[in-house]
């Protein structure tokens, strides 16, 4: 639903379309960011993700002139102390 506001807003673009929808096909979620115009997106893979969708993913996107850098995201998270 956010996405599709975004979308509503013009903060979109057609090429991060163009990888929320491979990724959808993957069955992982996608997060733009930036300025819209063209800025980043964020392909969110879960643990259990086989690597052989993240390596379909990948190639898919490379195919289509997208750079992909993979990375981690590690921590703690927010906690709340009463």
């Amino acid at each position: 639903m956010n996405h599709c506001l975004l979308a509503a807003l013009g903060v979109s673009h057609p090429a991060l379309e163009v990888i929320r929808a491979a990724a959808k096909g993957k069955g992982l979620a996608c997060k733009l960011t930036g300025a819209g115009g063209g800025g980043y997106a964020m392909v969110l893979i879960p643990p259990s993700t086989p690597r052989s969708i993240i390596d379909s993913l990948s190639s898919q996107l490379l195919e289509n002139g997208f750079r992909v850098k993979e990375t981690r995201l590690g921590g703690t998270g927010v906690a709340v102390e009463m």
